[in-house]
C-alpha cells in the first residue's frame, strides 16, 4: 500500500471510489475479491456461456474483462451476441464481436447502426478495424467531418487501408482529411495504411504521389516527427531527399525512429554520393548505437562507401568499440568490402565467448573466410554446446547446406544433424526441421531412428523435444503408423488474487537494464493473470540477468525468456490472451504469443504504434520512464535487475 493511506483493512475492502493522498487508485470494493476470480475461471476455461453471464454486471470493470475474454472464446453464434452488444454499446462489447466471423446479414445491421448514430455507435468502427472493406471506409470518410471522437474511426480506415486496395478516390479522401485535421494523431490513422502496406501506395506517375507531396510540403516538413516518419516510409529515398532539403543536419532531426526511417530510405550511392556523404559521418557519429547499427547495415546493402568511411568504421568500431553488436556489423561491412578479419580473430572469438546472440553472425563471418570443413568443425563443437549457441549453429548450417552447390559435404551434414538430434538439446532440436525433412538428409531407412528420437522425447517428458520430433514424423513420413501422443499443454496459472490486491491498480515494474532504468506501470485490472505472473516472475528474481533477445528496430524490443533465453522458452505455465481495447502506441508493453493462450513470461516493448497488434496480443502495462532507453536497447542486452515497486 502506498505511503500514506492509513484506511483500516475492512474499509478498504468495501468502499467505493476511495483514493490514496498520492491519487493512486486501489482496488475500493468487494467486486475484485469476490467478482474477478469467478471470471477468470471462466477465462481459464475459456467458457463462453459462463462469460456471457458477466457481460451485464453492474461493475464496468468486471464487464470488460468478460467481454474481452469472449473475444479469445469459441462462441457457438457469434451473430446471437449482437443485440447485447448493441444494447450494452461499450468499447469492449464491440472489440469482442470484432473478433468473430459475422453472416453478411450481421454486418449490415452493424454498418446500419453506424450509418444512423455514428456518434453514439463509434465502437462500431473496432469491427471495420478488422473486418471492414472499403465499403465501411466510405462511410467513415463520409461521417468523419461530424465526428466527435475520430481516433478509433480512423484507425479502422487505416487498417482497412493497410489490406484492402481501394478506389483513387477514396485515396484522395483520406489524404485530404487527413491534412485538413490539426490532430497528429489522426493523420497518422489515416495515412497508416499507406505506410504499412504498400497495397494503396502510388506510384511517382500518379496524381497521389504528387498530392501527398505538396500536402506534406504545406504542413511543414520538420514540424511532426511522426509525419515525417510516415511520408519518408511512404514516399521512399523521394522523400528523404525532400527532408534533408529542409532539415540537412542529423543533428536536428529529433526521434530515433524518424532517423531510423531516413537511413533506410536514403540514397547513399549513386548522383547523391556527395551529399550524403556528410550524413553519413554524422549518422557514423551518432550517440545512439542503434543509429550507427542502422547506418552500418544500411552501408552493408548500399553500394559504395568511400575509404575515409571505411577507415573511420576500423578505427571506432573494430578497433575501439566495446559494443558487441556494433563490432560484428562493422566487421560484416569491412569483409563485405574485401577486408581481411583474420588480424581480429582474437577479438571476434571474445565478442562471441560474452555475447551468445551474436553467435549465428559470428558463425556467418567464418564461414566467408576459412574453408568448409573448418567452419564445420566450429559449427559442430556449438551444437554439441546446446543452448543459444547451438541453436544459432543449426541455423547457420540450415542456411549452409541450403546454399550448397555441391553434394560433397552431405554425408558430413547428415552426421553432425544426427549427432544434434541424439544429443536432444531443447534449443537445438528446435531448430532442426529444415534438416529433419529433407529428402536427402532423411532418407526413408531413417524412419526408426527418427521415431526413436521421438519415443526418447517421451520418456524424458520433454515435450519441446516430442512436438518438435513429432512435427517431423508427420511431415516427413505421414504415410506410416507414428502412434503419436498428444502431449498435455502447460497448465494455465491463475492468478495470486491477494498479492493482486496488496499491490493494488497502479504498481510499477522496473527493469534495470545495462543502459539504464526503464519504469513501466502495469495494468491488473485489464490483464490480472499476466500481471500476477509477471509480479510472481519478478520477485522470484526470475527476469534477473535476462537479455532482450530479439530486436526490431522501429518496432520492438523483446526479452524475457526465463526459460531458456534462445527466445523459445517460458516459465513452464501458461497464461491466457487478454486483449485490451487500448491500442500499441510507443511505449506499449505486451506478451510474447505464438496464439491464443500461449502466453508465458516473454514481454515486448514498442518502439512505434503498431495498431496490427491490437487484440491479439496482451497488453499489460506503458513504459512511463526510460524509453530512451528503449530506443537504445540492442539485441543481447540484459536487464541486470527487475523488481515491483507500488506507488
Amino acid at each position: 500500500m502506498s505511503a500514506g493511506c492509513c484506511i483500516p483493512l475492512l474499509l478498504f475492502f468495501l468502499t467505493v471510489g476511495l483514493s490514496c493522498v498520492n491519487n493512486d487508485p486501489v482496488y475500493t470494493d468487494d467486486v475484485f475479491i469476490q467478482v474477478y476470480p469467478s471470471v477468470a475461471g471462466a477465462v481459464a476455461e475459456r467458457d463462453a456461456i459462463e462469460l456471457l453471464t458477466f457481460t451485464d454486471h453492474p461493475s464496468a470493470d468486471v464487464r470488460s474483462l468478460s467481454w474481452r475474454a469472449l473475444a479469445k472464446s469459441d462462441v457457438a453464434n457469434p451473430d446471437s451476441l449482437l443485440k447485447s452488444v448493441m444494447d450494452i454499446n461499450e468499447h469492449p462489447a464491440w472489440l469482442a464481436l470484432s473478433f468473430f466471423e459475422l453472416s453478411d446479414n450481421t454486418m449490415n445491421k452493424v454498418r446500419e447502426a453506424f450509418s444512423g448514430s455514428a456518434d453514439e455507435f463509434v465502437y462500431v468502427c473496432e469491427v471495420f478495424k478488422r473486418l471492414g472493406g472499403e465499403q465501411d471506409l466510405e462511410m467513415i470518410l463520409q461521417k468523419f467531418p461530424g465526428l466527435k471522437d475520430k481516433n478509433l474511426c480512423t484507425t479502422a480506415a487505416g487498417r482497412i487501408l493497410s489490406r484492402e486496395e481501394v478506389s483513387d478516390e477514396n485515396l484522395k479522401k483520406v489524404v485530404a482529411f487527413a491534412y485538413d485535421t490539426e490532430s497528429s494523431a489522426v493523420r497518422r490513422n489515416l495515412l497508416y495504411g499507406f505506410y504499412r502496406n504498400t497495397l494503396n501506395r502510388p506510384s511517382r506517375d500518379e496524381e497521389l504521389w504528387t498530392i501527398l507531396i505538396e500536402e506534406w510540403e504545406k504542413s511543414g516538413i520538420g514540424n511532426d516527427p511522426v509525419n515525417d516518419q510516415y511520408m519518408i516510409g511512404i514516399l521512399g529515398p523521394t522523400g528523404a531527399g525532400l527532408f534533408f532539403e529542409e532539415i540537412p543536419l542529423i543533428k536536428d532531426v529529433s526521434g530515433t525512429q524518424l532517423i531510423v526511417e531516413l537511413i533506410r530510405a536514403m540514397e547513399i550511392s549513386g548522383n547523391s554520393a556527395e551529399s550524403s556523404r556528410v550524413v553519413v559521418g554524422e549518422l557514423l557519429s551518432h550517440d545512439n548505437p542503434v543509429v550507427v547499427e542502422e547506418i552500418l547495415e544500411k552501408l552493408k546493402t548500399d553500394g559504395a562507401i568511400n575509404n575515409e568511411h571505411l577507415q573511420y568504421i576500423y578505427q571506432n568500431y573494430v578497433q575501439q568499440t566495446r559494443n558487441p553488436v556494433l563490432f560484428v556489423t562493422a566487421l560484416e561491412l569491412l569483409q563485405t568490402n574485401g577486408w581481411d578479419i583474420n588480424p581480429m580473430r582474437r577479438k571476434l572469438d571474445f565478442v562471441e565467448m560474452r555475447h551468445p546472440y551474436l553467435t549465428n553472425r559470428i558463425l556467418n563471418i567464418y564461414r566467408r573466410a576459412e574453408p568448409a570443413d573448418s567452419f564445420l568443425v566450429r559449427v559442430r563443437d556449438y551444437l554439441a554446446e546446446g543452448g543459444i549457441r547451438g541453436l544459432h549453429a543449426v541455423q547457420v548450417l540450415t542456411d549452409f547446406w541450403i546454399e550448397l552447390e555441391d553434394q560433397q559435404q552431405t554425408e558430413h551434414i547428415r552426421g553432425m544433424m544426427r549427432e544434434a538430434a541424439e544429443a536432444g538439446n531443447r534449443s537445438v532440436v528446435s531448430g532442426l526441421n529444415t534438416l529433419l525433412t529433407d529428402e536427402n538428409l532423411v532418407t526413408d531407412d531413417d524412419f526408426e531412428w527418427l521415431r526413436n528420437r521421438y519415443r526418447e522425447a517421451i520418456r524424458a517428458g520433454n515435450l519441446e523435444n516430442m512436438s518438435a520430433f513429432e512435427q517431423v514424423l508427420e511431415a516427413r513420413f505421414s504415410e506410416r503408423e507414428v502412434n503419436v501422443e498428444e502431449p498435455e499443454d502447460p497448465e494455465i496459472r491463475r492468478p495470486n488474487w491477494e498479492r493482486l490486491h496488496a499491490i493494488g491498480t497502479r504498481p510499477h515494474w522496473h527493469l534495470e537494464t545495462e543502459k539504464g532504468e526503464i519504469v513501466i506501470r502495469l495494468n491488473p485490472l485489464s490483464a490480472p493473470f499476466t500481471v500476477s505472473s509477471v509480479d510472481s516472475l519478478t520477485r522470484d528474481g526470475a527476469y534477473d540477468n535476462v537479455a532482450f533477445h530479439r530486436v526490431v528496430h522501429n518496432f520492438v524490443i523483446q526479452g524475457g525468456d526465463v526459460g531458456r533465453g534462445d527466445g523459445f522458452g517460458g516459465p513452464g505455465y501458461r497464461i491466457p490472451t487478454e486483449p485490451s481495447r487500448l491500442s500499441f502506441e510507443r511505449g506499449a508493453v505486451g506478451i510474447a504469443s505464438s496464439g491464443t493462450d500461449t502466453e508465458g513470461s516473454q514481454y515486448f516493448v514498442m518502439h512505434q504504434w503498431a495498431p496490427h497488434l491490437d487484440g491479439d496480443y496482451t497488453l499489460f502495462g506503458d513504459v512511463v520512464s526510460g524509453m530512451d532507453v528503449v530506443d537504445r536497447i540492442q539485441v543481447g542486452d540484459r536487464v541486470v535487475k527487475a523488481s515491483i515497486s507500488v506507488r
